[in-house]
């Protein structure tokens, strides 16, 4: 009778152990799986730019467009209208001002955080961890990614990169500079309406 008793807790014990085993941890690999996924994407964003050099932030609305692997497009609709794309490493900008291109191999800085956007929505884990340190906090459903620059001369502009999202889709970007700039860019689903 002990025995049957003894062996039943040992049973029980086992079961609710197993009932509240921990979840396995939320990684990196995880997380580039489930960006890996979106082929392409159109979303609305609200970017504030806070510069010491400014008393008020500037801010932008549009739409942001991805399309995999390396295209990147901006459309700025207020307060001016301005497209800016990224394919590869070419920019091309249309504004009210004309139409400039450049290379951006010939700034590390701003290909640093191009590519940690791009990466980001690519799913592109090797990127990623070729020019950051990557630090990843949270579950599927709300995650966030810091991306510390690797390399010191971009290091010595560029501070970091706080990514945020919730499962395959990113929801906020900020850019921090080594001076104390900041850009802040919020992101809403399909594109439609103001974040």
């Amino acid at each position: 009778m002990r025995g049957a008793r003894l062996a039943a807790t040992v049973l029980a014990c086992a079961f609710a152990s197993a009932g509240t085993a921990a979840a396995p941890e939320f990684d990196l690999a995880q997380l580039m799986a489930m960006l890996a996924q979106v082929d392409q994407s159109v979303v609305a964003f609200e970017e504030t730019r806070h510069l010491a050099l400014l008393s008020k932030p500037i801010v932008r609305r549009g739409t942001l467009h991805y399309v995999r692997p390396d295209r990147l497009e901006m459309r700025v609709v207020s307060p001016i209208q301005e497209t800016t794309e990224v394919v590869g490493n070419r920019v091309r900008v249309e504004s009210p001002d004309g139409t400039r291109e450049w290379d951006l191999t010939r700034q590390p800085v701003a290909l640093a955080w191009i590519e940690g956007i791009r990466a980001s929505l690519a799913g592109d884990a090797a990127t990623l961890t070729r020019q950051f340190r990557v630090t990843l906090k949270g579950s599927p459903a709300e995650w966030a990614l810091q991306l510390e620059p690797s390399a010191a001369s971009v290091a010595a502009a560029l501070s970091r990169i706080d990514v945020r999202g919730r499962e395959a889709r990113l929801t906020s970007i900020e850019i921090l500079d080594a001076q104390g700039d900041r850009i802040s860019i919020v992101i809403a689903p399909n594109g439609k309406g103001s974040p």
